[in-house]
């Protein structure tokens, strides 16, 4: 049977790894935990190591999953992590290396005031996606299980109203629909799945426009 080789750093995430087989392991091959019938194997999928849950926590976009992400061990967690700072925050501003830092707060944290999915008003359309409120910033992520936000609005000083706007509201019930205001902005308009949901997502919006 053919030994198992460490795939090289230069093409870790690229390609599918080979996994080893979970008879041929009986303990994580990170700290080397013994495995039991609740103590459970998990499978790396950037380099295919079996190893236990406590070593991998993380996920990481991957490209052969086409970016999609997947569960990796903390190992290839920072070698990833390294790889996407070099690429993305090598030649950024310091604002820009922030900013980017900030955006990649996980979309299923756990410490959230609020999360679920919106529609944001973009260009006179609706884009559907992932919302995540956190110490007084919103982020936006396409799916639920992203690790970098598309984009964060810090709400501090904004204004949480409804709106009666028949552009905005056109074949929409206008219940569903809230927007935060500011001074020379642009307004940030949003719609809710449920009144209910509306109501919570304004409760939570009001308490992060302001310091407490």
């Amino acid at each position: 049977m053919p030994t198992y080789q460490q795939p090289a750093t230069s093409t870790l995430g690229k390609q599918a790894p080979v996994w080893i087989p979970d008879y041929r392991v009986t303990m994580c091959q990170q700290c080397t935990a013994e495995f039991t019938l609740t103590f459970r194997r998990h499978h790396c999928r950037a380099c295919g190591k079996v190893v236990c849950d406590h070593c991998s926590s993380n996920r990481a976009p991957l490209q052969y999953k086409r970016n999609q992400v997947a569960r990796v061990c903390d190992t290839c967690f920072e070698v990833l992590q390294k790889d996407f700072e070099s690429k993305y925050e090598g030649s950024m501003t310091v604002e820009d290396t922030q900013e980017a830092r900030i955006r990649r707060v996980c979309a299923s944290d756990e410490a959230s005031q609020m999360c679920g999915y919106l529609r944001m008003m973009v260009r006179r359309s609706w884009r559907r996606g992932w919302f995540v409120l956190k110490d007084r910033v919103l982020y936006e992520y396409r799916a639920p299980e992203d690790v970098c936000a598309l984009q964060s609005f810090p709400v501090l000083g904004y204004a949480v109203k409804t709106t009666q706007d028949r552009e905005m509201t056109e074949g929409i019930d206008a219940c569903l629909v809230f927007q935060l205001t500011h001074c020379n902005q642009p307004p940030l308009v949003f719609q809710a799945d449920t009144p209910h949901l509306t109501e919570k997502w304004i409760g939570a919006m009001r308490e992060a426009v302001v310091l407490t």
